[in-house]
C-alpha cells in the first residue's frame, strides 16, 4: 500500500522519474512531446521548453521545500511530529484527489497530482489528450512499484456524466483548471463537503522601471526578458506576458523601448518558432494590428510588427483597452511609476497571476509588494522569468499542498 510508504519515498520515485524525463530521448517523452505539438500547435522548441522547465524543478530538495513550507516538516505526513505551530499533529491523507487539467497549456495538472501523491492520497489526472500524466505517472511507478494503483491518468469529454458523477462523489478535493464558466459547472455538480480549488482566468503583467532604462545596453537586456515571456506557450497561459507598463523619465523612453522588444523578438522567434495557428486568431491579430495602425496614423501610439503576424507590440493603446489574449500580441503603455502601472491594470478588473519586474533588485521594486494585493497578484519575479515559477510559488495566491491533507491534532 502506497499510504505505508514513508513519504521521502515517494519523493525520491519523484525525482528519480524526473531525472529520466529530462532526457530528451527517453521513448515515455518522445511520445509525449510529440503528442503535445500536436495538441497545442506549439513548435517543437517550445514543447521541449516546457518539459524541460516542468522536470527541473522536481528535485527531492525542492519537493521537500513546498512540502515543509505547508505543513511544517515532512515527517506530519508519517505520523503525529512537530506542525506549522509546533504542535504534534498528524496530516493524513484526504482521500481521493480529482485534478481537471485545462486543454490550453502543458502540464499544468502535473505539479499538483504529485504533491497530492506526495501526501498519499489516491490520484486521478483528467489530462488533455497528449498522455503527459499517463507516460510520467508511470515512471514514476517503475522508481517505486508500491505507487501502482495511486495513480490514473485519463481523457474524457469534459460533462460526461457516466465518468464524472461517481468520481466527483467520492472526491475528498477536486482541483481544476479551466475557463470561469467551466469551474462554476464543477463545483455546482460537487457535494458540499467536497473541497473545491479552482484556477480560473487570469493574465500576467510586467514593468520597466526607469533603473533598467539608463542606457540601451540594459534597456535591450529588459527587452530579451519580456520577449522570451511573450513568445513561450503563444500568450495562452495565466504566466504569459499580457501587458507591459514601462516608465517614463529615463534616458531610454517607452516608444525606444517597444522598438528595441521589437528588435528581441526577431531574435527569439528564431530560437522559439512561432506556432500553429487558426484562422480566426490570424484574423483577430490583423484586425488589432489595423485598428491600432489606424490610430497610428492619427498620431496617437504605434505599432511594430514581425513578418507572418509572428509578433504584435501595441504601443500605447487607448486607456481601458484590455489585453489582446493573442498569440504574442502584447500592449505597451508608458506610465509616471509602478504605482500608476498597477492603476491601470486594476481598472482592467482582470485578475493577474504574475507580476514581472525589472530591475527586480532595484529599491523601489520592494514597493510592489503591498501594490500587487490590488490585483490579485500571488508572484513578484524578474521579467524573462514569468513562465517559470518555483514548484513552492503560491499559484492562485493559495498553499499549495494544504488542501490534499485532513489535518488531526494529538494533544499531550
Amino acid at each position: 500500500m502506497h499510504r505505508d510508504l514513508p513519504v521521502r519515498s515517494i519523493v525520491r520515485a519523484i525525482a528519480g522519474a524526473a531525472r529520466r524525463w529530462e532526457h530528451c530521448d527517453l521513448p515515455l517523452r518522445m511520445r509525449a512531446q510529440a503528442a503535445l505539438e500536436r495538441r497545442t500547435g506549439f513548435s517543437a522548441p517550445v514543447v521541449e521548453v516546457a518539459l524541460d522547465r516542468a522536470m527541473a524543478r522536481l528535485t527531492a530538495a525542492e519537493i521537500e521545500r513546498t512540502l515543509q513550507g505547508d505543513l511544517g516538516s515532512l515527517d506530519v505526513l508519517d505520523r503525529a511530529a512537530p506542525g506549522p505551530y509546533g504542535e504534534a499533529a498528524y496530516a493524513a491523507p484526504a482521500g481521493i484527489v480529482v485534478i481537471v487539467s485545462s486543454t490550453t497549456t502543458i502540464g499544468v495538472g502535473l505539479w499538483p497530482a504529485l504533491l497530492a501523491l506526495c501526501c498519499k492520497n489516491d490520484v486521478v489526472l483528467k489530462e488533455p489528450d497528449d498522455a503527459l500524466g499517463t507516460g510520467f505517472f508511470s515512471a514514476v511507478v517503475e522508481e517505486e512499484p508500491l505507487l501502482a494503483g495511486a495513480l490514473s491518468a485519463a481523457s474524457w469529454q469534459g460533462g460526461d456524466e457516466d465518468i464524472e458523477e461517481p468520481l466527483f462523489a467520492r472526491a475528498s478535493t477536486v482541483v481544476a483548471f479551466g475557463a470561469d464558466q467551466t469551474l462554476r459547472a464543477i463545483r455546482a455538480r460537487l457535494p458540499v463537503a467536497t473541497r473545491f480549488v479552482g484556477y480560473g482566468h487570469a493574465a500576467s503583467i510586467g514593468i520597466v522601471l526607469r533603473e533598467a532604462l539608463v542606457d540601451e545596453d540594459c534597456a535591450m537586456r529588459a527587452a530579451d526578458g519580456a520577449a522570451v515571456d511573450l513568445s513561450l506557450y503563444e500568450s495562452t497561459g495565466c504566466l504569459s506576458l499580457h501587458a507591459l507598463y514601462v516608465e517614463r523619465g529615463a534616458p531610454v523612453a517607452p516608444e525606444r523601448f517597444a522598438s528595441l522588444l521589437a528588435e528581441a523578438l526577431a531574435q527569439r522567434t528564431v530560437e522559439f518558432p512561432v506556432g500553429r495557428r487558426d484562422l480566426s486568431q490570424s484574423a483577430a491579430i490583423r484586425g488589432a494590428r489595423e485598428m491600432a495602425a489606424f490610430r497610428s496614423a492619427g498620431g496617437r501610439g504605434g505599432v511594430f510588427t514581425g513578418a507572418d503576424l509572428a509578433w504584435t507590440i501595441i504601443f500605447d493603446p487607448p486607456a481601458g483597452q484590455p489585453p489582446a489574449f493573442l498569440p504574442r500580441t502584447l500592449s505597451i503603455a508608458p506610465v509616471k511609476d509602478a504605482a500608476e502601472a498597477i492603476e491601470y491594470a486594476a481598472a482592467l478588473r482582470i485578475p493577474v497571476e504574475t507580476i514581472g519586474v525589472t530591475p527586480l533588485q532595484a529599491p523601489r521594486a520592494a514597493a510592489l509588494q503591498t501594490l500587487a494585493a490590488r490585483v490579485g497578484a500571488s508572484r513578484i519575479c524578474a521579467l524573462g522569468a514569468m513562465q517559470d515559477p518555483h514548484l513552492a510559488s503560491h499559484h492562485g495566491a493559495r498553499p499549495r499542498v494544504t488542501d490534499f491533507v485532513h489535518w488531526i491534532d494529538v494533544e499531550s
